[in-house]
């Protein structure tokens, strides 16, 4: 990883000297694509020999099923760090800077979320965990399949749009901006690579969804509810961040060790409160956000142009109540503290958050 790092670094960037944008070569775009291989191959590699090493050591070489489910789910977890799988990118250079662009809106990949992780921290009783096992492996072996297409394909788009960037800069050594337009030589790269890495990606949102459902459909009430809302809080996790909530404050209050038992049980009676009506402000922005295009249509009609305006314009109103529920609790809990612990709140607050 420290190899991939530095070589990644030689790429792009500024000369010492001239400040001129250094422009790699073809060579240069194949090498870091090899290292970005051989950097996942070694965690691989690892995690085989640690799975391997359990079977012989714990199990006498004749490891549960459990063991080679647990497997398969690392396996695939490693295809989803970090640079292993960056999708399909575009790329442009800005004020001399090469960048990629990805998706920086609000919604998670439905594909790259692991339904097998979102089922543990249910912490199902024995029983129900049983009944759910066999889809959850066999979840998991297809979603490891996808995610090794999409991987394979992603690897190969990102390298053709480096050495098409690359190309496109060298020939334009002045005033160009490296910026992707919709040529042949793109085109090309697109339908090829890009259609197989937005292929497995599709295949990898349609197993999620039919998972989920199947899921929801065979645990109790309850249960299926708690994982629906851990889907959402998943796939949209800048809705439901700590910074639009209240309860990282609620619970650094609720460990400061001279509160009162009275404090305590106010405290506590504040936390669920603000939990049930952000949850539930949460999850009308879900709906909002879920079902409806997250941009305007300049082809639409007078009609939809005035949906699409009441649409963001409720937005913007749960989003504004949100920020004020959050800001009514933390002043109600201000009032429930004395002067010392407000303080010490404030401290732990100012160390704890950035």
């Amino acid at each position: 990883l420290r190899d991939l790092a530095e070589t990644i670094s030689t790429m792009w960037g500024a000369e010492a000297e001239s400040d001129e944008l250094r422009v790699p070569d073809a060579a240069l775009i194949e090498r870091v694509s090899r290292v970005r291989r051989r950097a996942l191959e070694a965690i691989v590699a690892a995690d085989t020999r640690f799975f391997d090493d359990v079977a012989v050591a714990v199990y006498d070489d004749r490891p549960p099923p459990k063991l080679d489910h647990l497997r398969t789910r690392r396996m695939r977890a490693a295809y989803r760090r970090p640079g292993a799988d960056n999708g399909p990118m575009a790329h442009t250079i800005i004020n001399g800077t090469i960048r990629s662009l990805g998706n920086r809106g609000l919604r998670a990949s439905a594909g790259g979320i692991d339904l097998a992780d979102l089922v543990d921290e249910l912490e199902l009783d024995a029983e129900t965990r049983a009944a759910v096992e066999p889809r959850l492996v066999e979840y998991s072996e297809l979603a490891l399949t996808h995610a090794l297409r999409r991987y394979e394909a992603s690897m190969r788009f990102q390298a053709a749009l480096e050495q098409l960037v690359a190309r496109r800069l060298r020939d334009e050594p002045t005033g160009g901006s490296g910026s992707l337009d919709p040529d042949d030589a793109y085109i090309s790269v697109r339908d090829v690579d890009g259609r197989a890495a937005r292929d497995a990606r599709r295949a990898l949102t349609a197993l999620n969804t039919e998972t989920l459902a199947a899921l929801r459909a065979e645990l109790p009430p309850d249960t299926a509810e708690r994982l629906r809302r851990a889907w959402n809080r998943a796939r949209f996790p800048n809705i439901f961040g700590d910074r639009h909530s209240a309860i990282p404050m609620l619970t650094r209050a609720l460990e400061l060790p001279d509160l009162s038992e009275e404090q305590r049980e106010r405290v506590t009676e504040l936390v669920a409160e603000f939990r049930l009506g952000f949850n539930d402000l949460c999850e009308q922005l879900v709906t909002l956000r879920e079902h409806e295009p997250a941009s305007f249509d300049p082809r639409a009609s007078r009609d939809d142009r005035r949906a699409q305006r009441q649409r963001f314009d409720r937005l913007r109103a749960l989003s504004l109540e949100r920020s004020e529920l959050r800001d009514k609790t933390i002043s109600r809990l201000r009032r429930l503290l004395d002067e010392a612990q407000n303080e010490t709140l404030e401290q732990r607050t100012q160390a704890e958050e950035p």
